[in-house]
């Protein structure tokens, strides 16, 4: 019965965003930030009631912890770049799927055990890091979508709603390789928590599992992006696929073992 409600308050929290998106079309800049903000509260309440159990690393959480740190990322970067309001068209939708994910993933799962962690200063910042690297790569891709939306449609020269409601194609594309390189910072220091934590419970500098594969894939290939863009720049459309790219592997990390261990194991 829990989880009914919590999949019931995950898809409540994000409506207020998403019906200012598709309906006020941003004219009105006070109450987009005002309906964003309730669905980072509603989303924070999803959390709260996800974390008093005893901690699981099921689908179902994490995609409830990853749709509330997105969604509060999004909100800090809306109050810096008014223009990044525009991606909540694309952005509310999916979380929307993510939050619906969750009711399924949590019925159909039972894979992974609720567990007791011992919360220490190094698990906390190694969680907070985590959430955070995924919520900005995935951010960066729902600009990088924008950008293969937009260019699209002007390849075609057939513009329509929904590009005249997005970001111009450099802001978008700006923001995304901004949002790359900022996930490679806190990507490298949770690569660092992570070792911290792995020599301290086992002894061992790293786990090479298919998490930490995926995720070092990911970091290297903004490595690449970082260095082909300063030195000699890359197309929209190649950088968009990249930036998908990097996103795919990260979800593959991040999600795609859990959906492996919970339901195909």
């Amino acid at each position: 019965m829990m989880l009914f409600y919590l999949t019931i308050l995950s898809i409540a929290a994000l409506l207020p965003g998403l019906y200012t998106a598709l309906v006020h079309q941003f004219n009105i800049s006070q109450r987009h930030s005002l309906s964003l903000g309730v669905s980072v509260l509603g989303s924070a309440v999803v959390v709260l009631f996800t974390l008093a159990e005893p901690w699981n690393h099921g689908v179902a959480a994490a995609l409830r912890l990853s749709i509330f740190t997105t969604s509060a990322v999004f909100y800090l970067i809306c109050w810096k770049y008014s223009y990044c309001r525009k991606l909540t068209i694309l952005l509310f939708p999916y979380l929307l799927f993510l939050a619906v994910s969750s009711g399924f993933a949590g019925i159909s799962g039972g894979g992974y055990p609720s567990i007791k962690i011992d919360w220490s200063g190094w698990t906390i910042a190694h969680v907070i890091i985590s959430l955070s690297t995924y919520a900005t790569i995935t951010l960066a891709a729902i600009a990088a979508l924008a950008v293969t939306i937009c260019q699209i449609a002007l390849k075609a020269k057939k513009p329509n709603k929904l590009t005249s409601v997005l970001p111009a194609i450099n802001q978008s594309d700006s923001l995304q390789f901004g949002l790359l390189m900022l996930s490679a910072g806190i990507l490298a220091f949770g690569l660092l928590t992570g070792m911290v934590l792995e020599i301290s419970s086992s002894g061992n500098l790293l786990r090479f599992d298919h998490k930490t594969l995926f995720t070092l894939i990911a970091l290297i290939l903004i490595v690449v992006v970082a260095f082909g863009q300063r030195l000699f720049g890359i197309p929209g459309m190649v950088l968009a696929r990249l930036t998908l790219s990097i996103y795919l592997f990260l979800s593959l990390g991040y999600i795609g073992v859990k959906v492996v261990y919970e339901f195909l194991i």
